[in-house]
């Protein structure tokens, strides 16, 4: 690390301001081993960040717990056993393998009826034993899991959340004042409200409709000082899934999540899901492969908006996701958000230089950013 005492610095702020850790408060801090998975662009290492962060929550609390697994080489993917195991007790997932339930949480294959056992069955057997603070640093994303919702929902547990975090980003969108960002995403969501189509386009041929009629926008401000938030650290974005079946038209992508294409690839959508792909970039290939593995790796399951303006990392998508005036737009899994859809994938692509035009029942349409212009 090129400055460790600016680094532990802005720790001591996130649990202090974001997280207002406590006393005696429990924390569970993981990451992973990235190394091991072929498809890495840049091979990371954030163990020693994690140390970082579990020295410092030492000085305000003594139940620091930290954990290293070897990597599930997908953002979405259920963690290990070992995580659950720490996270709601051997009794509670013991439980969950004799109902048969352990299996298919992690195969994503859950019910809505089981959903209310496993629900009881944590309640039951893992009170007094879940973390209040979580600190997900593993490289691949375990935000749209049933293990974070299970530990936010039911347990009351703050989960922040930063897959494919570097260094820089300690420089950079993690400056950005938390209560800024949550005045900002109040009046985004004001803006957004009762809204039931999305039109967005952009200068790189990126043109897309589709509905929002009856679903939430949801925020992330990097606020995780109240009972079960959830938050990316770096925040700053106000983000909805989608209603299923109904995205029609093109997004085009100039960046895969950690690096920029060689030329863009076009997106071709029809009810809701990925039809073609156009380009000759490499990664053409690996989005056909992940897209080819499950049916609902291709499916749109979220369209998020940017409004952190220190955030400036084009190139790893936790943080351009979260770039002031910027829009993405993600597939896969959104069961986690409102959705309806459930995958061992989550993946997000960003937009540069978007016009996004809300329309409402009325007929009303409200302007909420053109050509990267912010209207809010």
């Amino acid at each position: 690390m090129k400055d460790k005492e600016f680094v532990r610095k802005v720790i001591r702020k996130i649990y202090e301001n974001n997280i207002n850790l406590k006393p005696n408060e429990k924390i569970l801090i993981f990451t992973d081993d990235s190394k091991r998975c072929e498809d890495i662009q840049k091979e990371k290492n954030l163990l020693e960040i994690a140390i970082f962060f579990a020295e410092v929550a030492k000085n305000y609390t003594k139940n620091v717990k930290l954990l290293y697994y070897p990597s599930l080489c997908a953002h979405g993917k259920e963690p290990p056993e070992e995580i659950w195991v720490t996270a709601f007790g051997e009794e509670a997932v013991n439980e969950l393998k004799r109902k048969g339930y352990f299996t298919k949480i992690l195969e994503k294959k859950v019910g809505d009826d089981d959903i209310k056992e496993i629900i009881e069955i944590v309640r039951d057997l893992s009170d007094k034993i879940t973390p209040d603070v979580v600190i997900a640093l593993a490289y691949y994303s375990t935000s749209h899991t049933l293990f974070r919702k299970l530990l936010t929902d039911v347990c009351g547990t703050r989960y922040c959340s930063m897959p494919l975090f570097e260094e820089e980003m300690f420089y950079s969108g993690l400056q950005e004042d938390f209560h800024i960002l949550k005045k900002r995403a109040e009046i985004l969501k004001e803006k957004l409200t009762d809204g039931e189509t999305v039109i967005v386009k952009a200068k790189n041929g990126t043109y897309i409709r589709f509905s929002i009629k009856g679903r939430e926008f949801n925020y992330d401000t990097g606020d995780l000082t109240y009972t079960g938030a959830f938050s990316n650290l770096p925040a700053g974005e106000v983000f909805i899934a989608p209603v299923e079946g109904t995205a029609d038209g093109k997004i085009v992508i100039e960046y895969a999540p950690t690096f920029k294409l060689s030329s863009p690839l076009t997106l071709w959508l029809s009810d809701g899901e990925v039809i073609h792909i156009e380009g000759t970039d490499e990664y053409l290939k690996e989005l056909n492969s992940k897209f080819s593995l499950d049916k609902n790796n291709s499916k749109l399951a979220e369209f998020g908006i940017g409004i952190n303006s220190q955030a400036v990392n084009f190139f790893n998508i936790l943080e351009a996701e979260k770039i002031y005036g910027t829009v993405h737009f993600a597939f896969g899994d959104n069961s986690t958000f409102g959705g309806k859809i459930k995958a061992n994938f989550h993946e997000d692509y960003i937009v540069q230089y978007p016009t996004v035009e809300v329309f409402k029942k009325d007929g009303e349409s409200i302007l909420i950013l053109k050509e990267g212009n912010p209207y809010f």
